[in-house]
């Protein structure tokens, strides 16, 4: 109950903190005209880079959420360590990330290439199963890896998605995106689940053979992740590598985009005090 009270309340801080930014920026006026053109039968206008972002999103926290929520036990199986030791390697993805996400978001500020790192960091997810399933290397080598790649995800794939989509339209694709993603690690859930069956009853043979299945399934989804990042780079490049785009090259286009609207807006006003001033009956002849 303490942590949603602070999430509330963080969340009107950030809602103030918004709303003045935008003012500051001088975008308010260009994201009011965008709101009100805002209808949801534009869902129809994400672009194919969104959707394939979607599915990388999706793919990875399949491959990524799973694993983490039956982590601890298959460490205490196949490596014998103690259910608390088993807890401390484990958490070691998530020890890495709080440090390496604020330095990985901003390096990635300031270069760009969001739409290369999501390669890196979902190719590098392949090999963390296939070491799992056919090796015996010590596990907290392999989840300080996985620690790395979630942390290179968190900064460049949430992030990415409000670059390729209208400001007035990122509420529904962010919803969209989290009910995709919801959805697949639900039934990859129910995938994992099957494949594990009940672990209790099983020889310690029958458990290991389990886990690797397990992890061949999971070595697939992160296979899936790689395919959709590729297509979606390919579909980025044809619509102009905005994903590749450094800071400052998005702010650019961002105040090129911003001026475009507000002519529009102040092109749109002009013609409608020309047609008030217009006669209701056309144009009045003069009689001689």
């Amino acid at each position: 109950a303490i942590l949603c009270g602070v999430a509330f309340i963080s969340a009107i801080i950030v809602s103030i903190m918004d709303i003045n930014g935008v003012k500051q920026l001088g975008d308010h006026q260009a994201l009011q005209t965008e709101s009100k053109k805002f209808k949801l039968s534009d869902i129809k206008q994400f672009t194919l880079t969104y959707w394939l972002l979607v599915m990388a999103v999706m793919f990875y926290y399949v491959s990524l959420l799973p694993f983490m929520a039956d982590a601890s036990l298959f460490v205490h199986q196949k490596y014998g360590y103690s259910p608390r030791m088993s807890s401390i390697i484990v958490g070691v993805v998530y020890d890495l990330s709080i440090v390496l996400v604020p330095i990985i978001g901003m390096i990635i500020d300031r270069i760009g290439k969001r739409g290369i790192m999501m390669l890196v960091c979902s190719f590098m997810m392949i090999p963390v199963y296939a070491v799992l399933a056919f090796t015996h290397i010590h596990p907290v080598i392999v989840t300080a890896w996985l620690g790395i790649t979630y942390s290179v995800a968190s900064a460049v794939i949430w992030p990415s998605i409000p670059i390729v989509v209208k400001q007035s339209m990122l509420g529904t694709a962010m919803g969209v995106n989290n009910s995709i993603q919801m959805l697949g690690v639900g039934g990859a859930n129910l995938v994992v689940g099957e494949i594990l069956g009940k672990n209790n009853s099983l020889t310690e043979e029958e458990r290991l053979v389990r886990w690797k299945y397990m992890m061949i399934f999971l070595m697939g989804t992160s296979i899936a992740c790689f395919t959709a990042a590729v297509f979606a780079n390919i579909s980025d490049a044809k619509r102009g590598g905005i994903l590749n785009q450094s800071r400052k090259q998005m702010l650019q286009s961002k105040y090129l985009e911003t001026e475009k609207i507000i002519s529009v807006e102040h092109s749109e006003k002009d013609n409608n005090v020309s047609d008030e001033n217009r006669p209701l009956l056309g144009t009045v002849q003069k009689i001689n």
